[in-house]
């Protein structure tokens, strides 16, 4: 898979356009600078999760992730092809606080992480079980919503003679999962209109290298078979139907 970087216009974010008050930024690097073990307890941990821009790694199964998570924690699958990908889209100069799988998998996530320049890397000591047994929140991965209209194949719909949207995200893009409610409504309130698609570039991969997708998300206008619009990354809900009203 071809690496994917988080690029947008909207000031809240996880890994990318992050930490600009340098307050934030102070704080959190004394918050991890404060634990010489390399592991975090449940308090000092939770002052970095409750910010917006923490980079929060769970490591656990997917399955697992998927049943209950911290908020805005990522999920990376341990020795995946991906992975290094993946570790890409961080600030090395911002702490990364992991959680999750085994010793043995967070152990080599670490010294991954040490090999690449990172050097504020902490634990949760306790792991994802000791958050849970606090009874601080978590969320659940909802199930990916299929749209009626997703039953005309995307690539046929984009030559018709009506106006097609495409949302391209993934599942572990916090961007992508933001502007997710917009397209929801958009498809739902202006089906007359457009025929909107969400893609997940990690299920259709056949798409990064067709549209040269280097960005997610990524919102693409057609008609006719020819490309009308192409915007990277994060959307208001009001620019998406001003594309639409311009392009219809």
């Amino acid at each position: 898979m071809i690496q994917i970087n988080f690029t947008y216009n909207f000031k809240r974010s996880t890994f990318v356009s992050m930490f600009k008050p340098l307050v934030i930024a102070v704080l959190l690097l004394a918050s991890c600078k404060s634990n010489t073990s390399g592991k975090l307890g449940l308090d000092a941990f939770n002052q970095i999760a409750s910010n917006n821009n923490a980079q929060i790694i769970d490591l656990r199964p997917q399955a697992e992730f998927d049943s209950g998570h911290i908020v805005n924690a990522a999920s990376f699958v341990p020795n995946s092809p991906e992975l290094d990908a993946y570790i890409d889209l961080l600030y090395k100069d911002v702490p990364v606080c992991l959680l999750g799988g085994n010793q043995d998998d967070n152990s080599k996530l670490i010294e991954k992480l040490k090999s690449k320049g990172f050097k504020n890397i902490n634990e949760l000591d306790g792991g994802m079980s000791a958050w849970i047994n606090a009874k601080l929140p978590i969320q659940k991965t909802l199930p990916k919503k299929i749209y009626p209209n997703d039953t005309i194949k995307f690539d046929d719909a984009i030559n018709g003679d009506k106006l097609v949207m495409v949302d391209f995200n993934a599942t572990w893009c916090k961007p992508c999962k933001m502007m997710q409610p917009s397209i929801d409504r958009v498809h739902d309130e202006r089906s007359s209109e457009v025929i909107v698609y969400s893609i997940d570039v990690d299920e259709f991969p056949q798409y990064n290298e067709k549209y040269q997708i280097k960005s997610i998300p990524l919102v693409m206008l057609f008609k006719n078979g020819k490309l009308l619009h192409r915007s990277e990354g994060l959307l208001e809900e009001s620019k998406i139907n001003e594309l639409i009203d311009k392009n219809k």
